[in-house]
């Protein structure tokens, strides 16, 4: 069987300079479940195509680093989205969630294909500490996420690029 190229290192990270458009999602499930013990692996490849209609579960996790190939334990289930405009997410890439930055992509999880897949956020230090920190393994979180917000994947980086 071959490699996976990005895990053989044939493929260079050239996504930071190709241009692409931003990946538009809406909330359409919210979950709020956390969970520290939950061994989520990461699959290799930093980036995946997102259709539009695709239903996404969205986890965000305060392990660092978490990156493709690694397993992460804690996170929280933020919820599932509905890609309202598809494209191409990468591994580092901005996340927000209602016009806020909640983190950067850390990479995605098939333990669920074809059923959905799972994108997993590294979150920042505001959104772990609002979000993550104050609840227990098998708790309910409670989050100000609501059905139909907008979720946005690339916006930062997009607009450097326009810079």
């Amino acid at each position: 069987m071959t490699a996976e190229p990005y895990q053989a290192r044939k493929i260079p990270d050239h996504w930071v300079k190709s241009p692409k458009r931003v990946v538009i999602g809406r909330i359409i499930a919210v979950s709020g479940v956390r969970l520290k013990q939950r061994g989520t692996g990461l699959i290799y490849p930093r980036s995946r195509a997102f259709p539009q209609g695709s239903i996404v579960e969205l986890t965000v996790t305060d392990d660092k680093p978490a990156n493709p190939g690694d397993t992460v334990n804690s996170v929280l289930y933020l919820g599932f989205f509905e890609v309202q405009q598809g494209g191409i997410i990468v591994v580092g890439e901005s996340v927000e969630v209602k016009g806020t930055l909640i983190g950067v992509v850390a990479g995605f999880s098939d333990i669920h294909y074809p059923n959905h897949l799972n994108l997993i956020v590294t979150g920042t230090e505001e959104y772990v500490a609002t979000n993550l920190l104050p609840y227990e393994d098998g708790s309910m979180a409670k989050l100000e996420t609501a059905l139909e917000d907008e979720v946005l994947f690339g916006r930062a980086e997009c607009n450097r690029a326009e810079e």
